[in-house]
């Protein structure tokens, strides 16, 4: 498991920039993850990005430095929550919440 430096900034108090994606394309989520953002924000709630979506994007993020890609999750749903990659991927393999 590869360090979340985006929990250490915080800690730390020092800025966070961040990305938002709200088109559910792996490809764009790549490409903002190599823009050097230090998070981004995958929007399952405002925009048309959803479950089937969600996976290749962050599968596609995870091949770059970009660390804290968060999602949003649509109001009352609590399935999909505000987490980074390897809690996602913890819920998308065994269907557990945080």
């Amino acid at each position: 498991m590869r360090l979340n430096r985006l929990k250490q900034r915080i800690a730390q108090k020092e800025g966070v920039v961040n990305g938002w994606l709200s088109m559910p394309c792996a490809f764009s989520a790549e490409i903002m993850a190599h823009q050097g953002w230090d998070s981004l924000t995958i929007d399952l709630q405002h925009g048309v990005i959803d479950y089937s979506d969600l996976l290749p994007m962050l599968t596609a993020i995870s091949t770059t430095d970009t660390d804290g890609d968060l999602t949003l999750s649509p109001a009352g749903n609590g399935a999909i929550v505000l987490g980074s990659k390897a809690r996602v991927d913890n819920i998308l393999m065994n269907g557990n919440t945080i």
